[in-house]
């Protein structure tokens, strides 16, 4: 009796992680804790996957394994068994849940990755061709309809009851009564983003979004490009938001008809991210120069190979340039020693009318400057933060 009251007690702590949802559906969809489990909180892994201890390197789950394997930026995926993957097959779930019970091997590998909140990302590996014998050489996620992986708010550990009832409860009920099929257009997380911290990602968004999609809390631009929450009478910048949730807490004040003032910035806010050992690694803070004027810019780069960096271009308005908007991408590229060269890889955060640029810097110190490769672009000047 002490167990099973144990057991409902736990559930309804669950439950009540979802309790807002009613609140946000005044909002377009990816702002519903349900309907945005793909756009809010899901990465796709960073290709290739490589096999930990005896996980095989073809897909194939084994009972005798612990069938876990880790992508390039360190996020480690365990593969689940066919029957567990049922849900995410194109030959459907009743046929998919009876073939898996005769040793019917799921051409769709379903993965998950547990994070620090008790919750799972999924993501849907698809054979490279869905014709012949099935390889998985390309890294050929599924990304769209309804067969996607979503976020799990309880992920269903073996052996764990209570998080297999939560799992029904949060997870398989809300997909199945109300249904989710992501937009192309959706943005992911990508776990090679050097302000991405993964693993509380989802209970931070819970913290500092979700209450500005309540219309609980509104925000403001600083000048430093960070959102910050507004004082009461709307006039100064308080708690800042967290470099990973700046864009999608400025898109959620946006849909609740908020328009963020531009206010000086309280401080520097750091964002609380490894960057690696390479000499170019850390937090960039300065100007540059392109068609639209001068522009703020925080540069996050991260690697201990200075052969391989990723890097994070967060450009904002300033006061001398209040009408520039927030935005961000993602970079790949090199330092060869004080030369920097970066190019651009994809957006995390899109203004409509701009486009990524590229940069060659050299590197004195605590100073970088250079060039920008884009429309009008001129100079860039940064110092490390």
């Amino acid at each position: 009796m002490k167990r099973l009251a144990a057991l409902l007690a736990g559930v309804v702590t669950l439950l009540s992680l979802v309790a807002p949802v009613a609140a946000a559906q005044t909002v377009p969809d990816q702002f519903d804790l349900h309907r945005g489990r793909v756009y809010l909180f899901s990465p796709r892994p960073a290709w290739p996957l490589k096999p930990k201890a005896d996980a095989s390197p073809a897909f194939e789950y084994s009972d005798k394994s612990d069938n876990m394997y880790t992508d390039q930026a360190g996020v480690p995926w365990r593969l689940m068994s066919p029957c567990e993957s049922a849900y995410h097959q194109t030959s459907g779930t009743f046929v998919s849940l009876v073939a898996c019970k005769t040793g019917y091997l799921a051409d769709n590998k379903k993965f998950v990755a547990l994070d620090d909140s008790g919750g799972s990302f999924e993501a849907i590996l698809q054979p490279d061709s869905p014709h012949g014998t099935a390889t998985y050489d390309k890294g050929n996620w599924l990304t769209t309809g309804a067969k996607v992986g979503t976020y799990n708010y309880a992920d269903p550990q073996p052996g764990c009851l209570q998080c297999q009832l939560a799992h029904y409860l949060l997870d398989m009920r809300p997909h199945d009564d109300r249904g989710y099929a992501p937009a192309p257009d959706e943005v992911w997380l990508d776990p090679t983003d050097p302000l991405l911290d993964w693993k509380t990602y989802r209970k931070r968004y819970l913290e500092q979004v979700q209450p500005i999609v309540e219309g609980k809390v509104k925000i403001g631009r600083g000048d430093d490009g960070r959102a910050y929450r507004l004082s009461t009478d709307g006039t100064t910048l308080t708690d800042p938001i967290d470099a990973d949730l700046t864009a999608v807490a400025l898109r959620a004040a946006a849909a609740m008809g908020q328009h963020p003032p531009l206010l000086k910035a309280p401080g520097a806010a750091k964002p609380t991210v490894h960057t690696g050992s390479s000499p170019a690694s850390g937090t960039w803070h300065g100007r540059y120069h392109c068609s639209q004027g001068e522009t703020g810019l925080d540069l996050t780069i991260a690697g201990d190979d200075p052969k391989a960096l990723t890097a994070s271009f967060r450009f904002y308005a300033l006061t001398t340039n209040p009408t520039v908007p927030t935005g961000r991408y993602l970079m790949t590229g090199a330092l060869t020693t004080p030369t920097l060269t970066l190019h651009h890889t994809r957006w995390v955060d899109a203004p409509p009318g701009y486009v990524m640029v590229d940069l060659n810097a050299v590197i004195t110190g605590t100073h970088l400057t250079g060039t920008v490769t884009g429309p009008g672009c001129t100079d860039i000047t940064l110092d490390r933060t």
